[in-house]
């Protein structure tokens, strides 16, 4: 299960991530809002999780599973992520990846 954490809703000097997570960054800093929405729409998709079932049997994903996955291009997960705030039911999720081409990806 992918999320966003975004500081603008939950404003702190500091956080604490919880060992275990893998947090997507980008040189140390978290990414930008459309970024970080397009991503979590992807990795929470149904096609990506039908992908990650065929190399993993085990239900915690580490950093080089996520390495190992295809991802759409930037361009294409900024544009997804610009028209969410927050993850839609996985019937409405997988309607808009496979709307806008993400589900090529890991086909």
């Amino acid at each position: 299960m992918a999320a966003v954490w975004d500081p603008t809703r939950y404003p702190a000097k500091e956080v604490a991530i919880e060992n275990h997570l893998n947090v997507f960054h980008a040189g140390g800093v978290g990414l930008d809002r459309e970024l970080a929405w397009g991503l979590c729409l992807w990795l929470n998709s149904s096609v990506v999780d039908r992908f990650f079932w065929t190399f993993s049997g085990h239900t915690q994903v580490n950093a080089t599973d996520l390495r190992s996955l295809r991802y759409p291009d930037e361009a294409t997960l900024r544009h997804q992520g610009s028209i969410i705030d927050s993850l839609p039911g996985q019937d409405e999720l997988d309607r808009q990846v496979e709307d806008h081409s993400l589900g090529q990806v890991a086909a």
